[in-house]
């Protein structure tokens, strides 16, 4: 994948092919559903026995990709699951198709344009979108959608993302110095806008002024559609 700054994990783990592609669906079923993923259904799915893949998942879970949360049977990624997952993705998925003619009208000014380029992401993804076109001048949208995602059924995290929020500017402050012209993800702890979301940011130029343009959601996101998406956003915002 390049042109994606990830973040850092260890990269020479040693696992199994078959763990590889455990791990793998694990993830993906995890963020497609949002339930944690037993044996039962990895087993079906890879026509393999409940003990085999219970003993990979033991596997998987000792390495620290992997964790039961509370007491159910199922697993979720970890942070660091997560990173393995993103620095393991061999090439970034194909390009997504999404229709950018409201960009295209002749008169619209550049910062109108970088605001309807973020509505468009939100509407195709279930994040957040914020652009910063300086640390003080901040523009978000698709906050209805992420808050329509199961991680903010309880009221606690809705309220923790609604003072992100409200702090905005001073959280830009210090994403600014770490944005590039590369597509970067930030995981949980490791991201500025707050431990428990991720982002998916990258840099961009407009007019002699830099900018910011970042999907923000929970860690549960979609990593493989959200940096096809940004790759994309980044070449449409190169042309303003």
């Amino acid at each position: 994948m390049s042109n994606v700054k990830i973040p850092m994990s260890n990269r020479a783990m040693p696992l199994t092919e078959r763990q590889l592609q455990l791990f793998n669906r694990l993830v993906r079923a995890y963020t497609d559903a949002g339930d944690p993923v037993g044996s039962e259904s990895l087993a079906a799915e890879f026509d393999l026995s409940s003990a085999t893949v219970r003993n990979e998942l033991v596997a998987l879970e000792a390495a620290g990709l992997i964790t039961s949360p509370h007491t159910s049977s199922g697993r979720i990624p970890t942070e660091k699951g997560y990173r393995f997952f993103i620095q393991n993705m061999a090439t970034a998925p194909d390009r997504p198709r999404v229709s950018m003619k409201s960009l295209r009208t002749p008169r619209l000014a550049p910062e109108e344009a970088v605001k309807i380029l973020a509505r468009t992401l939100a509407e195709e993804t279930d994040d957040a979108v914020v652009v910063g076109f300086g640390p003080h001048d901040v523009y978000y949208t698709g906050l209805s959608r992420l808050f329509a995602q199961r991680e903010f059924e309880e009221l606690a995290q809705v309220i923790m993302f609604t003072e992100l929020i409200d702090r905005m500017d001073q959280v830009m402050t210090k994403v600014f110095p770490r944005v590039s012209d590369e597509v970067q993800i930030w995981i949980g702890r490791e991201n500025p806008f707050g431990a428990s979301c991720s982002a998916i940011v990258v840099g961009f130029h407009l007019r002699d002024q830099h900018g910011v343009l970042g999907l923000l959601g929970p860690v549960r996101m979609d990593y493989e559609r959200g940096v096809s998406l940004m790759a994309y956003a980044q070449e449409v915002l190169s042309k303003f």
